[in-house]
């Protein structure tokens, strides 16, 4: 068993197969959105045996986990959830636990090209990281005491949006636990903003019901730069 765990959700078209193999520094739990092709089960099955079924959001998806498998949660150091659309290396899936764990970050994820949806996500040539007051909610990393603290809020609402202003609120927006990454950068393969009727609730008014619920104003603050 490994100290760092991937949990992500997983379809037909998923990209997570190219993040697994002998070289990880990380276990891995794959949790099906859909029903597999057998092919595409075969193929899962073979990079780990934890593939599980669930209906429903990612991070809904996540928590119900979580809620099942404490035991099994509690024995990893860091954790991370990225959406399955996401391109990047195992080489670079490396490097984020280890820089997370160097840095003993609470929440961080690698820079992001591609389909994007925020600037401070992009890239910035040059530095190693940035401590920010915002990690966008497509591929954040948690250190288990960061996760314990925040996964109750992974069924606030069906689109998770407003979450990735939640989590720093909740944790008193420290200074220098939340980063991210710009030596490691991952690629957004999808376009933003697809089809919201999937959603009972439009997804702005379900970040703008939870930021007035708890009285957050949504920042997203650069603090200071590593090179």
């Amino acid at each position: 068993m490994k100290e760092n765990l991937l949990i992500t959700p997983l379809g037909n078209k998923s990209l997570s197969h190219a993040w697994v193999s002998e070289k990880s520094n990380f276990d891995s739990i794959f949790i099906c959105y859909e029903d597999l092709t057998k092919d595409n089960k075969i193929k899962y099955l073979n990079l780990t045996s934890q593939v599980y079924e669930g209906r429903g959001s990612k991070f809904q998806l996540v928590k119900s986990f979580i809620e099942n498998n404490k035991e099994l949660i509690n024995k990893y150091k860091f954790i991370w959830i990225p959406d399955d659309d996401i391109a990047i290396s195992i080489n670079d899936i490396n490097t984020l636990y280890k820089t997370a764990n160097d840095f003993q970050l609470d929440i961080c994820s690698p820079s992001m090209n591609g389909f994007t949806s925020h600037t401070i996500t992009n890239p910035i040539k040059g530095n190693v990281l940035r401590y920010t007051s915002f990690v966008e909610v497509t591929a954040p990393l948690f250190s288990l005491e960061s996760l314990l603290k925040l996964y109750h809020s992974f069924d606030f609402n069906d689109s998770s949006w407003g979450f990735d202003h939640y989590w720093p609120f909740k944790l008193g927006y420290p200074k220098n636990k939340i980063a991210i990454l710009d030596k490691i950068t991952m690629t957004h393969t999808n376009p933003v903003g697809g089809n919201y009727d999937r959603f009972p609730t439009h997804p702005s008014i379900e970040m703008d019901e939870l930021l007035t619920k708890y009285n957050i104003n949504p920042i997203k603050e650069t603090y200071s730069t590593i090179c």
